[in-house]
């Protein structure tokens, strides 16, 4: 990672600064791995310089997941602090920003029996469905980027050693969120214009059906009345503009 270090530093600012586009006075809640600590930090940072009031930042721990998932009683995955679903409810109607970093192992629970999984996830959906609701209507900015992990650039590149995998890894997503341009912000900018005037062509149009014709293919699919097509990113509640997947 050292040896992308600089670059790293635009990476975190396009998140804190088009990602969510942090506001003067406002906090940010970071979701992070706790690989991804010095991403995190620099994210934070970044946060702070461009005006946060606070930064939080939740920790995960895949390898303590696991234990659990291998070693806790049936219980425990019907159950949820309910101290920390109010807790990210509250930061959402106090107008919190949301980033949260995906990075993980793709095998790591692959020995776990499925039904703690599906337990777990449905106890922590229930629990946190008021949180949730904020995220999903996009009443607050809130952005996803992500970070190699070791095992996750093996799987995708199996053939190189371990650090050859992590920085290739590294070499596609700075390009895939164009962190290899001079100005990445700017580059942004422009990606997002270029989107919204798509999407504005598209909705003008009022398609009622779009047909696809190759080789193989002869497929037409109808679209409903009324619809909206949508891309880039969109504005929250308070009239931020935010990109919710970068």
């Amino acid at each position: 990672m050292d040896k992308f270090s600089e670059i790293l530093k635009k990476y975190a600012e396009l998140a804190v600064k088009t990602g969510v586009n942090i506001q003067k006075g406002q906090t940010l809640v970071i979701n992070s791995p706790i690989e991804c600590a010095k991403f995190t930090r620099l994210a934070a940072e970044y946060a702070y310089k461009a005006g946060a009031k606070d930064v939080h930042v939740e920790w995960g721990d895949e390898e303590l997941a696991l234990i659990k998932y291998m070693n806790a009683p049936e219980e425990t995955f019907k159950e949820f602090p309910k101290w920390k679903a109010d807790g990210y409810e509250e930061l959402a109607k106090n107008g919190a920003a949301f980033l949260s970093i995906s990075a993980s192992n793709p095998e790591l629970l692959k020995d776990v029996d499925p039904k703690r999984i599906a337990e777990a996830n449905k106890t922590r959906s229930i629990a946190l469905k008021n949180y949730r609701e904020y995220i999903m209507s996009s009443k607050v900015a809130w952005s996803v980027v992500s970070i190699p992990t070791k095992a996750w650039a093996k799987k995708v590149f199996s053939n190189l050693s371990e650090e050859e995998a992590v920085e290739k890894l590294w070499e596609n997503i700075f390009k895939i969120v164009r962190v290899d341009k001079n100005d990445p912000v700017a580059a942004w900018d422009d990606h997002l214009k270029n989107m919204n005037e798509k999407v504005e062509s598209l909705n003008n149009k009022k398609f009622k059906k779009l047909h696809f014709i190759s080789k193989d293919t002869d497929l037409t699919i109808e679209l409903p009345e009324k619809h909206l097509w949508a891309g880039g990113g969109e504005y929250n509640s308070k009239g931020t503009y935010f990109v919710a997947n970068m």
